[in-house]
């Protein structure tokens, strides 16, 4: 492991356990994504068929990207809120 990751990847390997919150979060962030991404490309097509105009399409997509950006948020600060509970819970242990 001699490339330096992102802090963010790190975040995702620490020995805390993941909560249910936090796997419905990323399940939830995945969906999201997914669902956006597919509205996405109907507004592509229906653009592409003349039946929807650009600048609407470049609103979904950014209101999708926004909301793809917001769940994954989500769903790290929940990854983040287990393993400062897992860290307290390990320090009362060790004393």
């Amino acid at each position: 492991m001699g490339k330096p990751q992102h802090p963010w990847i790190d975040l995702l390997k620490q020995d805390a356990p993941y909560s249910k919150k936090t796997i419905g979060r990323f399940r939830w962030a995945g969906i999201v994504t997914v669902l956006a991404l597919g509205i996405g490309y109907w507004a592509i097509f229906r653009a592409l068929s003349g039946r929807l105009s650009l600048f609407i399409v470049m609103g979904i997509e950014l209101l999708g990207l926004l909301v793809m950006l917001g769940a994954l948020g989500m769903a790290i600060k929940s990854r983040q809120d287990d393993i400062r509970q897992h860290q307290s819970q390990r320090d009362k242990l060790d004393k």
